[in-house]
C-alpha cells in the first residue's frame, strides 16, 4: 500500500512538473542547514551501514536562491539513493561547494555499485533503472532521478552524475543566494 501511494505521489508529481502547472517559490535559504536536517533524517540508516560521513562546505551557512521544497526533494532523493546503493561501511559524502560564477554546486557521493558509462547517460530519463539496479535494492520506480532533473531543470540549473570504479557522485547546481537577515527583537 505504501508503495503504491507513493508511485501515485510521483506521477502525479510528475504529471505537475511536465504540465508546468508546478509553481517554484524563488527564495533565499541555507542550503547546507538543508542538507544537515536531511543527514540527520538518514541517521537510522547511516548507523545501520555503518557508513563513515563526510559533510563539506565552503562556510557553515551556504545561501541558495532557489524553490526550498523543490531543491529539498532534489536534496532527499539523491540522499535516499546513495544510502540505498552504498556499501556496509562505505563513504557517504555531501559537499557544497561555491564556483566563480556566483552558483553553488552540490555533490551527494556514496560507496557502493557503480553505474556504468552507458546508465549514466539515461539515469535520469523516466522510469529507467539500471539492469543491476545498482544493488541488492531493487524497490523504486525509476522516477526519482528524472523528477530531480525535471526541478532542476526549472531552475535553469544543471544535474549530473559521475560514475566511477565503486562509487558514484550526483551533483547539481543552483544559483547563489543572500544571506537571510534575521531579525533582531528590540
Amino acid at each position: 500500500v505504501h508503495r503504491l501511494s507513493r508511485l501515485v505521489s510521483q506521477i502525479l508529481d510528475v504529471s505537475r512538473l511536465e504540465s508546468g502547472e508546478r509553481k517554484f517559490n524563488f527564495t533565499d535559504f541555507d542550503i547546507a542547514e538543508m542538507a544537515r536536517i536531511i543527514l540527520i533524517s538518514f541517521e537510522q540508516k547511516i548507523e545501520s551501514k555503518r557508513l563513515e560521513v563526510e559533510f563539506n562546505t565552503d562556510e557553515d551557512e551556504m545561501y541558495a536562491n532557489a524553490d526550498k521544497d523543490a531543491i529539498y526533494q532534489v536534496l532527499y532523493n539523491l540522499c535516499h539513493n546513495a544510502m540505498k546503493f552504498s556499501r556496509e561501511g562505505g563513504k557517504f559524502i555531501i559537499s557544497i561547494k561555491r564556483t566563480p560564477q556566483r552558483k553553488l554546486t552540490v555533490t551527494v557521493y556514496d560507496e557502493g555499485q557503480s553505474i556504468s558509462l552507458e546508465d549514466s547517460r539515461m539515469v535520469f530519463d523516466r522510469f529507467y533503472k539500471t539492469d543491476k539496479s545498482r544493488g541488492l535494492d531493487k524497490s523504486g520506480e525509476g522516477l526519482g532521478l528524472y523528477i530531480s532533473k525535471t526541478i532542476i531543470d526549472a531552475h535553469d540549473e544543471r544535474i549530473w552524475v559521475e560514475p566511477g570504479e565503486g562509487c558514484c557522485a550526483f551533483s547539481f547546481t543552483l544559483k547563489e543566494g543572500n544571506p537571510v537577515q534575521k531579525r533582531t527583537k528590540q
